[in-house]
């Protein structure tokens, strides 16, 4: 059975995924459950995006997002991920206050031209994240508009 701190932490990951169709544009979409993309979207012209849905508690706390590459010592995260576009909502108070729309080659792009910090964060600190600040992602920023019902 799983740990019950396990569970509460993928349904409050979980729970934002579809506010992230706010920020996309589409005709149609599915849910994944792979750990490649969290959503497949089909637009107008018939082309499919992959997103990645990230939510995150202390991003107003810390200023840095943190970008996961590895998981019990599994490449996971940004390192596998098919998604064109990261989005991340950070939380404050049970409520979205920052929402980012990025694009994946920005993020590895960055990765590989800087000289990170990583940490071990997340459930049982298993996973091994970059951490970058905020402001780096600023161009990315959107303005919150989801109905902020959860």
């Amino acid at each position: 059975m799983k740990d019950e701190e396990w569970i509460k932490t993928l349904e409050f990951g979980n729970k934002y995924e579809l506010d992230a169709l706010y920020y996309i544009p589409y005709v149609k979409y599915e849910l994944s459950n792979t750990n490649e993309f969290d959503i497949k979207t089909t637009i107008k012209s018939g082309k499919h995006n992959y997103y990645e849905v990230k939510s995150d508690r202390y991003i107003h706390k810390t200023s840095n997002i943190c970008i996961e590459y590895m998981s019990n010592a599994i490449c996971s995260g940004i390192s596998i991920t098919k998604a064109n576009y990261y989005i991340i909502f950070s939380i404050k108070n049970d409520v979205i206050d920052e929402v980012y729309k990025i694009p994946v080659k920005f993020i590895k792009k960055y990765i590989e031209n800087n000289n990170l910090e990583t940490r071990c964060l997340g459930y049982n600190k298993l996973s091994r994240c970059y951490l970058i600040n905020k402001e780096v992602f600023k161009k990315y920023k959107k303005k919150v508009k989801t109905p902020q019902i959860h």
